[in-house]
C-alpha cells in the first residue's frame, strides 16, 4: 500500500482505524448537532472529544518584515553564512522584545486553533449530551518549519494559562494538546534522528487522567501505524532537547564540496570549543594575518601555513564563530602592513 504523504490525511486514516473511535461527520445527526460546531472524533466510548488542527500557513515573511528594519543599526552583527535569529537578536539591546514580537507573529495560528477547538469540544459535548467528556486537541505540523517544537509548546502553555474576564480559565474544554511535528527532528543517538510526539497537559483544569492514559496509548499506536519505533525519553524536559528543521539535516544527493566536508568534520570534533572568546579572537586574527600574507602582493612577511591549510582552518574558525554568534567585526584588528602603518583589513 502506497504511503499517504499528507500528515492530516494519514492521521484521519489512523484515527478512523482505532477501536472505539467514531468519526463524527459519519454519524447520523439531529438538527441541533448538524448546525453546531463539532469535533472530529469520539474516542473511548465518547469519553473524549478529539479535534484535529493543522498548521499550514508559512509565516516566514512575517519574520522578514519585523527584523529587516533593524539591519542598519550599528549593533547589527556582521556574520558569514546563516545565523539563527536568536544569535542575531542577542547583539541588540532590545533583542528580547523583538524576539517576542516575532514569536507572536509567526505563531498566531496556535491561539486560533486552541480557541476554535475549545468551542468545538464545548458544542459537541452540549449537542451530544456528554457533560463529562474531555477534550483532546491534536495539532499537526508538516508544513511550517519556522515554528519549532519549543515555540509551539511555549505558546500553548502561555495560552492555557489565560483567563477570561470572569476569572475562569479560557480553555476549560481542552484537557490535552498532542503535537505531531514532522518538520523537525531531534538527535536520539549518533545514528538516529526522530520526529517529536509531544503531549501538553492542561494543568489549569480538573481532569480524570483518562485522556492522558489514552494519549500515551495513542503514541504507541501511531508509531505502529507509521511503521516506526516509539522512542521515549527519560528526561521529558523540553529545555534539554534540541530540534533542527528537516531540511537542514537531510543528506544532500550531490557530492559534498570541499568546504562542506571541512564543516562536517569540524562539527564532529569542534576543537576550538574550549577556547574563551578572547582566545578565539586572538586565534582568528592569527589566521587572518596568514591569509593577508598569502593573498596580499609583496607582503613583507611570509605566511606560516600553506593555502590549503589556511582554507581548512578558516572554515573551522567560521563554524565556531557561527556556533557562538560572534560579531565578525571583532576580527578586524589585524596586522598592520607597509611603511605607512596602514591597517589592511581582510573583511
Amino acid at each position: 500500500m502506497k504511503r499517504i504523504k499528507n500528515l492530516e490525511s494519514r492521521f484521519l486514516a489512523f484515527a478512523k482505524s482505532l477501536p472505539n473511535s467514531e468519526y463524527i461527520d459519519d454519524l447520523p445527526l439531529d438538527q441541533k448537532q448538524a448546525k453546531s460546531k463539532k469535533g472530529d472524533f469520539f474516542f473511548n466510548n465518547r469519553s473524549v472529544v478529539c479535534e484535529i488542527k493543522s498548521l499550514k500557513k508559512d509565516t516566514s515573511n512575517k519574520v522578514d518584515s519585523i527584523i529587516f528594519p533593524h539591519r542598519d543599526r550599528p549593533e547589527w552583527p556582521l556574520f558569514y553564512g546563516e545565523w539563527k535569529i536568536s544569535k542575531i537578536l542577542a547583539h541588540l539591546p532590545d533583542g528580547e522584545q523583538i524576539g517576542q514580537k516575532i514569536v507572536e507573529a509567526i505563531s498566531s495560528a496556535i491561539p486560533n486553533s486552541l480557541r476554535d477547538a475549545n468551542r468545538q469540544v464545548r458544542e459537541t459535548k452540549g449537542s451530544f449530551h456528554l457533560p463529562d467528556a474531555e477534550g483532546l486537541l491534536v495539532l499537526l505540523n508538516d508544513a511550517v518549519d519556522i515554528l519549532s517544537p519549543h515555540i509551539i509548546v511555549s505558546q500553548i502553555q502561555n495560552q492555557l494559562a489565560k483567563r477570561i474576564s470572569s476569572g475562569e480559565m479560557r480553555f476549560q474544554e481542552i484537557s490535552i494538546v498532542w503535537i505531531i511535528d514532522e518538520t523537525h527532528t531531534t538527535q536520539i543517538n549518533e545514528k538516529t534522528r526522530a520526529n517529536p510526539l509531544i503531549m501538553v497537559i492542561n494543568d489549569y483544569i480538573q481532569s480524570s487522567g483518562a485522556t492522558e492514559v489514552l494519549v500515551n496509548t495513542l503514541f504507541k499506536q501511531w508509531a505502529e501505524f507509521e511503521g516506526f519505533p516509539l522512542i521515549t525519553q527519560k528526561d521529558t524536559s523540553m529545555q534539554n532537547l534540541s530540534f533542527e528543521p528537516n531540511r537542514s539535516v537531510q543528506p544532500s544527493r550531490r557530492p559534498l564540496k570541499r568546504y562542506e566536508i571541512w564543516q562536517k568534520q569540524y562539527r564532529a570534533s569542534p576543537y576550538l570549543r574550549n577556547l574563551s572568546q578572547d582566545e578565539l579572537i586572538d586565534y582568528g586574527e592569527e589566521i587572518l594575518r596568514d591569509l593577508n600574507r598569502t593573498f596580499i602582493l609583496n607582503s613583507p612577511k611570509k605566511p606560516k601555513r600553506n593555502k590549503d591549510e589556511l582554507a581548512l582552518l578558516w572554515t573551522h574558525l567560521l563554524e565556531e564563530i557561527t556556533f557562538r554568534g560572534i560579531d565578525m567585526r571583532k576580527l578586524q584588528n589585524c596586522l598592520k602592513f607597509g611603511k605607512d602603518g596602514r591597517t589592511e583589513d581582510i573583511i
